[in-house]
């Protein structure tokens, strides 16, 4: 790229990290609560920070929930997801993340290609959305075949547009206007037997940052394969395309770190969700979720005789652990290879464990204390009421 393109991008760049800065500023902010079940932010939090922002959701009300804010949910996924944020431990407030310094210190372009990663190969900000990438796909593919050029204006064809609703685009051109590959500059409205929308977009001078991240992607066959985003990142973007802005602190973020659970302990109550039974046992948090199966197995006085799952966190963030034997999505981690560390356990975070598939056998696990401590073998701390049958005698 010429020299003028490229302090043009690196401007632009920088102004899209400029809405991530004003959001982190906002959710930091000690007046901002997260919602008790779900650690979103809060519906009047939502609509003024909302405000806040270049590309806005027409909102006359503080009403809608977090979801319904595509891009402070990008964002926030973004923070959460990569520890640049967290939660403190009473889980009452945001916080710096263990991982904000590294982002703070990363260059701007650096930033940007992070967040355009996350937004074609780590889409479970978005939970369910149908087409999400067939709308990007279709955007990228039909501006690299028209040879369009930033700054100037395009009317989107059919393919492109049929998913925009009156005056609002679809999720996935949201997230692009956001991040400076277009802006919608007008709607022409044709009427006849059936309306028409026409819409126009202005090319953003970071489109071709936009498109070598998509071809990278696709080229190796990574686009919405979260987990070879680190790998994709390292090896095949920043060093390779944008080498003067790699500063090696995002591969910080990526990269997986090594933690030492040795030495410490989990607490964790566990209770029959449809009864009154509960169990309080003790484990390291070096052993794996396969070895909470088995206790919990031992304690209940079950026989380990059919497929099990653990769910732990919310929405975006719940994530399901099993055996290879269970795998159904390809969406789960492993139970074996998962440490109770792992999760990130904290006084007070609960999580659930689910028995056979058939009877459906529901245990709600909560986390009492973490410890200074070491385990030959988890034990059983506390036992109330007697364990319930695994398999009533039902009378005819």
């Amino acid at each position: 790229m010429k020299i003028q393109e490229t302090e043009k991008i690196e401007r632009q760049a920088e102004m899209v990290c400029r809405e991530f800065e004003i959001f982190c500023d906002y959710v930091l902010q000690d007046t901002v609560k997260p919602a008790k079940r779900t650690e979103n932010i809060g519906r009047k939090d939502c609509f003024e920070l909302n405000s806040c922002l270049r590309v806005q959701e027409n909102y006359e009300k503080p009403t809608r929930v977090q979801a319904d804010y595509p891009i402070i949910n990008f964002f926030y996924y973004s923070a959460r997801r990569y520890r640049i944020l967290e939660m403190n431990d009473r889980g009452t407030k945001f916080q710096k993340g263990e991982n904000y310094e590294a982002f703070q210190a990363a260059s701007a372009v650096e930033k940007y290609v992070f967040f355009l990663v996350i937004l074609m190969s780590d889409q479970r900000f978005l939970e369910h959305e149908i087409g999400f990438m067939f709308q990007i796909s279709g955007f990228i593919e039909w501006a690299e075949d028209a040879k369009l050029l930033p700054g100037e204006i395009y009317e989107l064809p059919h393919q492109i547009f049929r998913g925009y609703v009156g005056m609002k685009p679809l999720k996935s051109l949201s997230f692009l206007e956001e991040l400076g590959v277009f802006e919608v500059k007008e709607t022409v409205q044709h009427s006849d037997r059936n309306k028409i929308m026409h819409w126009k977009v202005k090319m953003g001078s970071l489109f071709p940052v936009c498109h070598i991240v998509y071809k990278e992607l696709g080229n190796q066959g990574l686009i919405g394969d979260a987990d070879a985003l680190p790998v994709f990142f390292l090896e095949s973007c920043m060093e390779k395309r944008f080498p003067e802005y790699a500063t090696g602190n995002i591969k910080k973020i990526l990269e997986e770190k090594e933690r030492d659970y040795s030495g410490k302990t989990v607490e964790l109550e566990i209770s029959v969700r449809y009864g009154d039974c509960l169990r309080i046992v003790c484990l390291n948090l070096s052993d794996s979720l396969y070895a909470l199966h088995l206790m919990i197995q031992k304690v209940f006085e079950f026989d380990d005789d059919h497929l099990f799952e653990f769910y732990v966190g919310n929405g975006m963030f719940r994530d399901t652990f099993t055996t290879e034997e269970a795998v159904t999505s390809g969406d789960e981690f492993s139970a074996e290879e998962t440490m109770l560390g792992d999760l990130g356990l904290k006084k007070g975070a609960k999580f659930s464990y689910l028995f056979d598939f058939g009877d459906m056998w529901w245990f709600d696990i909560k986390v009492l204390e973490i410890a200074e401590d070491y385990l030959d073998s988890p034990k059983l701390v506390k036992a109330v009421k007697p364990a319930p049958k695994q398999y009533p005698d039902w009378e005819c």
